[in-house]
């Protein structure tokens, strides 16, 4: 049997404040227990930070490269985690621990396939 694999997407708005570094180190370590945690549990696939949606780019398929998020909006993913779990209330779970960890919302989205 295939485990399903989520993706927890970590928001964040375009303007908000730099954190201090004390409120960094705290992110980071909590981050950092979060992920543990996840592989111990066998979890965890992997998950990463990106870098501020100003510096994004945009290529169409006709070659053209634009500057900024696809999305004209505020909010902006500033990091995803992607899971291997046994279901959808595993999924939530482990959404709410990301929730506490980063103090921004987490969408959940099972991805289409392995």
């Amino acid at each position: 049997m295939t485990v399903p694999r989520y993706m927890l997407s970590v928001h964040d708005t375009i303007d908000a404040p730099a954190p201090s570094d004390e409120r960094m180190a705290e992110f980071a370590r909590r981050v950092g227990a979060l992920d543990a945690d996840l592989r111990d549990a066998g979890a965890w696939v992997f998950g990463l930070g990106l870098a501020p949606a100003g510096q994004a780019r945009v290529v169409t398929a006709d070659a053209l490269v634009t500057d900024g998020p696809y999305l004209e909006t505020r909010e902006h993913i500033a990091g995803v985690w992607v899971i291997d779990v046994a279901d959808d209330d595993a999924a939530h779970s482990w959404a709410a621990r990301v929730a506490d960890a980063t103090g921004a919302p987490v969408e959940v989205r099972p991805t289409a396939g392995p």
